[in-house]
């Protein structure tokens, strides 16, 4: 088959799945059910979701069922607030007190952003119970280096008796090279000594040098009596080639041994399309000294590559085996959207798994969001890549998955995106046309790149 014409084939299954997702793929709302016997439940939870023109949520509720009035009644509620960069600008979180039929808040963020999309600055405010308002209480203004790497926060607190700002912290990040941090400094301010003082240190070690994949994360703590920083834990990562984690270890800080003494360890094993398949999660018998199982989870996809259960087992350390504990199947319609989840608990005296809940989604169309606009906010560069290395700008603000697939319809590579990390490594890829697929929770968007080294 020609390659271009497979190409335009690709991109237009891609497109008609776009379009088709774009028009429904809007989670509308939750409805949980809990089971008390084996044929039936009662309405339990709901979480409901509220969104702009541009598809970003703004307002979510959590309510619970009400057996006396029969009816739904709030919770919980988390508002947002976008910019016209699609930016998280305000982040609000509220209970409602149904003694006196009201909300009250409970946490409070806005955020500012600079002309080139980093975060400028961000407020955190307080609820005033008496006055049932916010009033703002601590703001951190971040700071840029040439290389727009952020490399120092600084942190105030208002000060309520003169309504002014004092200093409150500090953080300080120091990059390598290739501009991925490799430590940061928290300082704390000292009012007695009117000068900053230290708090924690974090170190970080990289898989390579592209990207975010740490083998490294290890915390010290400064310590005034002998003036010098211990350890606090630390993690160390281990990665397939595809960069997908395998192998993590937790150490504490033994201040007795002045070392590090393991604390649990999780191993990763994934299937052919890079879904993790299981999960052993291990802790550290400091008496034994050896490794002793505590949790697996094993997992089964569909030909869609979607989750369509999990199994999760307990490890029984009496008889020295693994337990059943829980067991969630997962349900899906013709748009490959989740429409129902249910969990299943093991009951050890009937021996067999019993109906716990049973979680329905419910979808509503935003017909308005057009797949052209949002195509158009997300740009890849250079294009063709020649240097190994494709850049990413504008994409969801939160995590992006992304496949590159040949134009024979092979995935050939896949990973993550985040914030922090705006670029993926082409450079084990032959030269060619690829059609990249990125998707987030509420969409699937596509490009052609080109690989020309």
């Amino acid at each position: 088959m020609n390659r271009n014409i497979a190409l335009l084939i690709i991109l237009f299954i891609c497109k008609l799945i776009y379009t088709q997702i774009t028009s429904t793929e809007i989670l509308d709302s939750v409805v949980s059910f809990k089971f008390v016997t084996v044929n039936d439940s009662i309405r339990y939870k709901k979480n409901i979701f509220y969104y702009d023109d541009s598809g970003n949520k703004i307002l979510s509720g959590g309510l619970s069922f009400d057996t006396l009035s029969n009816s739904w009644i709030f919770d919980s509620k988390y508002e947002y607030g976008f910019d016209n960069n699609n930016h998280e600008i305000l982040l609000a979180n509220y209970i409602w007190n149904r003694i006196s039929n009201e909300w009250a808040g409970i946490s409070k963020r806005e955020t500012e952003y600079n002309d080139s999309g980093n975060m400028a600055q961000y407020f955190d405010f307080e609820w005033d119970n008496e006055l049932k308002n916010w009033f703002i209480k601590k703001k951190f203004i971040y700071y840029y280096d040439q290389e727009l790497n952020n490399n120092l926060v600084l942190g105030y607190i208002m000060d309520e008796s003169d309504s002014d700002w004092r200093n409150y912290k500090k953080f300080e990040n120091i990059y390598n090279e290739t501009n991925q941090v490799i430590t940061t400094f928290k300082y704390d301010w000292s009012a007695s000594k009117e000068d900053w003082t230290n708090n924690l240190k974090t170190i970080f070690e990289y898989y390579d040098s592209v990207g975010n994949d740490r083998t490294l994360y290890a915390q010290y703590e400064w310590n005034d009596q002998i003036n010098d920083w211990i350890g606090e834990f630390k993690y160390e990562y281990d990665y397939d080639s595809t960069k997908n984690v395998t192998h993590l270890i937790s150490y504490n800080w033994d201040c007795d041994t002045n070392d590090w003494v393991r604390d649990f360890q999780q191993r990763n094993f994934y299937n052919d399309f890079g879904e993790i398949d299981s999960f052993n999660f291990q802790k550290w018998d400091k008496v034994k000294n050896e490794w002793t199982n505590n949790i697996k989870i094993l997992y089964d996809y569909n030909t869609s590559e979607l989750k369509k259960n999990e199994i999760h087992h307990i490890w029984d350390t009496q008889y020295m085996k693994w337990n059943y504990y829980k067991y969630l199947e997962y349900f899906y319609d013709e748009y490959n959207r989740n429409f129902s989840k249910i969990q299943y608990l093991w009951n050890t005296l009937a021996d067999n798994w019993e109906l716990a809940t049973k979680d329905y989604y419910y979808y509503k169309e935003i017909t308005e969001i057009a797949h052209e606009v949002n195509m158009g906010l997300l740009n890849i560069y250079p294009n063709p890549v020649q240097n190994n290395i494709l850049y990413v700008d504008n994409f969801y603000r939160g995590s992006t998955m992304y496949k590159i697939l040949s134009i024979e319809g092979i995935i050939k590579k896949y990973g993550t995106l985040y914030n922090s990390n705006k670029s993926i490594d082409l450079s084990d890829l032959s030269n060619g046309i690829y059609l990249i697929v990125f998707s987030t929770k509420n969409r699937n968007l596509s490009k052609k790149v080109i690989i020309q080294k």
